[in-house]
């Protein structure tokens, strides 16, 4: 009976990072991790997480597999970073779900095609400083943006 306790008196949010807070929104959880001086993408997200906002911090870079375990997520704001460096697989085990990613506001010069290929989200990129070489005109080809 101590241990039944113990599950229920732990709040709902102690799943969440110690640099975000998790909340409850229209029935589906919202992790934000906005505005904490972040480097590095946290590895401790909530599975069930289905709004993740990591806007304005300082990630430089999105790993390979970075949101793998994030099977439900929907919406993934990455705004207003310094990120550089996107990997190939940086939305592998999203993309099929994700309807919104914003990396708009960050220091990409260029995406592999294979990290956007599987993507139907809303994406959005401005304020980036691209180079437009052949590579990147690829790219947004294949990922089939509006002009």
């Amino acid at each position: 009976q101590a241990f039944f306790c113990l599950l229920l008196c732990v709040p709902w949010g102690s799943s969440c990072p110690p640099s975000c807070q998790c909340t409850e929104r229209a029935g589906a959880k919202a992790v934000v991790c906005s505005s904490r001086h972040l480097e590095e993408i946290p590895e401790d997200i909530p599975r069930d997480a289905v709004f993740l906002k990591l806007d304005t911090n300082s990630i430089t870079r999105i790993p390979g597999d970075a949101f793998k375990h994030l099977s439900l997520l929907e919406e993934l704001d990455l705004s207003g970073n310094a990120i550089e460096q996107i990997e190939a697989a940086a939305f592998r085990g999203v993309a099929a779900r994700l309807r919104t990613l914003d990396l708009s506001g960050n220091r990409i010069r260029s995406i592999p095609k294979e990290a956007l290929l599987a993507l139907n989200a809303d994406l959005r990129l401005a304020d980036n400083p691209w180079h437009c070489g052949c590579a990147l005109q690829e790219v947004l080809w294949e990922a089939r943006l509006d002009p």
